[in-house]
């Protein structure tokens, strides 16, 4: 009796879980409309109709490039919040493994999606209550992996220009290579291919003011790459807190020493953020980040993004010579390798990276 009440239980959140989803999904699609419609609305304001020209500029560079973008962000639609999705990311009290959830269309994520707020915060609430930690992150776009055309969506378009081509790259890549129970492989190359991208863009691009072109100024270029360099150096920072943090936690001591030894690695990541940064001036990066609580699974999330863009990085450079499709089917033949076998090649490709 007790069994069959579990399943059914069980079998009764699934079904909930999926639910919103699919209604949320649904919402998007039903709220669309075609890009073109947009721009030649008389009540589209000019900095809309601005995004939407160069989102298709961005689509017409990825096309060329061979990506899959088929019908994907040819629509709009204006949401009403600030995210469209919110992730939790889940890790038990002294670990900083991620807790999978498996699904019919992506396989296994170290992530759980929820289209409304106060659901993603019920679940941290309930994972912290089962002595877990959890971190709820809002998210402004993200990919369907082909089975719907992805939309445009207000969440993210109206970001800065480079910004926002980073972004539609970035999503681009997970139709491109997706490994259905490795998170942080397809976010990682997602995020190598952004920077990848972002650069080729540029080229065709800057001081072109050709109708066929979107033209990019110089000074603006130049401080995405300052943006990005900081970035980098805080994402460093941040990424060697965690990796001292997992050493600490796979000694064999107590957990009164590895709750010492957290609270000593967090204070000195605050302490070094803050001496690099302190040379930035206004607005530097991850400001809010740091303030607010760190977590194990923040920490997590952060690395599962970053963890292998050096390596997918070394791998794109070793063969710049040759045509992107190169660099892709070396990514594909890496895809198909058992995990244990593909991670020991990807750190053996970031140590040689050697970023510039």
């Amino acid at each position: 009796m007790l069994l069959g009440l579990l399943i059914s239980q069980t079998a009764c959140e699934t079904v909930s879980y999926y639910h919103q989803a699919a209604k949320g999904q649904f919402a998007l699609l039903i709220n669309t409309r075609p890009v073109v419609e947009v721009i030649d609305d008389v009540n589209t304001t000019v900095e809309l109709r601005q995004k939407l020209l160069l989102t298709q500029n961005i689509l017409t560079f990825a096309e060329h490039l061979g990506l899959d973008v088929d019908g994907s962000y040819r629509d709009y639609v204006a949401v009403d919040r600030t995210y469209v999705v919110w992730n939790v990311f889940v890790t038990p009290p002294h670990s900083l493994a991620l807790d999978q959830w498996c699904y019919p269309i992506a396989g296994c994520v170290s992530y759980k999606g929820f289209f409304a707020e106060a659901d993603a915060e019920f679940f941290a609430r309930k994972m912290r209550s089962q002595s877990k930690q959890s971190y709820v992150a809002g998210v402004a776009a993200y990919s369907t992996l082909g089975w719907f055309n992805d939309p445009l969506l207000s969440t993210f378009v109206f970001r800065r220009d480079l910004d926002l081509a980073a972004l539609l790259f970035h999503e681009l890549a997970h139709k491109v290579i997706y490994v259905a129970d490795d998170t942080v492989f397809n976010e990682s190359f997602a995020t190598a291919v952004e920077r990848i991208l972002l650069i080729e863009w540029l080229k065709t691009n800057i001081d072109d003011d050709t109708s066929e072109h979107y033209a990019i100024d110089a000074d603006l270029i130049r401080q995405h790459q300052l943006r990005q360099r900081r970035r980098a150096e805080v994402v460093n920072l941040i990424v060697e807190a965690k990796d001292e943090l997992s050493f600490e936690f796979a000694k064999d001591t107590d957990l009164t020493s590895k709750e010492t030894a957290r609270i000593a690695l967090l204070s000195g990541l605050r302490a070094r953020y803050k001496k690099l940064s302190s040379q930035w001036g206004d607005n530097p990066p991850f400001e809010y980040w740091m303030s607010s609580d760190i977590n194990n699974p923040k920490l997590a999330a952060l690395g599962a993004y970053s963890q292998w863009v050096p390596a997918f990085l070394a791998l794109y450079d070793a063969d710049q010579a040759r045509p992107w499709d190169h660099f892709i089917a070396q990514v594909q033949a890496l895809a198909k390798r058992p995990k244990a076998e593909r991670n020991v090649t990807l750190a053996r490709l970031a140590s040689q990276y050697k970023p510039e």
